[in-house]
């Protein structure tokens, strides 16, 4: 029995047990979580409603955080489709920086006619460092800016149209 004992008494001296606590410490704060790959899901897509013209044209903008504006001889619309913005959820790891590769422009199309846009605001503003943690979702709301010609350049009617994002993860 006396052997036992021994190992007993050598783990309660004041110097092991620094070095164990110290050794566990250690061990919990290990290596952060290896880097998540962005998970990006699009919830709403992007919109500039109903709008119709008075003359040689202009812009309908939708800003990021929902609202709509236009220049220039175009009048906004009460009526179907409603306006909105992109709206997309990204879940990546506590402290990642999300950007955008550039700004990403496009044409809408109703048969021959078309009418070009550009993504120019975001909600929150980007490069954006995610504060939540996974599963939970970091909502992005991008606006964009589409430049209408004339009525006969654009006549009424239902144009649609892509666009590429490219978002960047540091």
């Amino acid at each position: 029995m006396r052997k036992m004992e021994k190992p007993i008494r050598i783990v309660r001296k004041p110097g092991i047990i620094a070095l164990m606590i110290f050794l566990l410490s250690w061990i919990a704060n290990g290596q952060e979580p290896p880097p998540r790959p962005l998970e990006i899901t699009e919830t709403q897509q992007l919109s500039f409603g109903a709008f119709t013209l008075s003359g040689a044209g202009g812009t309908v903008i939708i800003y990021s955080d929902g609202s709509r504006g236009t220049s220039g001889n175009v009048i906004p619309l009460s009526a179907n489709p409603v306006y909105t913005t992109a709206r997309f959820e990204l879940v990546a790891n506590r402290g990642t920086i999300v950007s955008l590769l550039g700004w990403p422009s496009s044409t809408l199309t109703n048969g021959t006619q078309t009418m070009t846009f550009i993504i120019d605001s975001t909600l929150p503003v980007l490069p954006y460092v995610i504060s939540t943690v996974p599963p939970i979702g970091t909502t992005l709301n991008l606006g964009g800016t589409l430049n209408v010609g004339s009525i006969l350049a654009n006549p009424a009617g239902s144009y649609s149209g892509t666009y590429n994002i490219t978002f960047v993860q540091e």
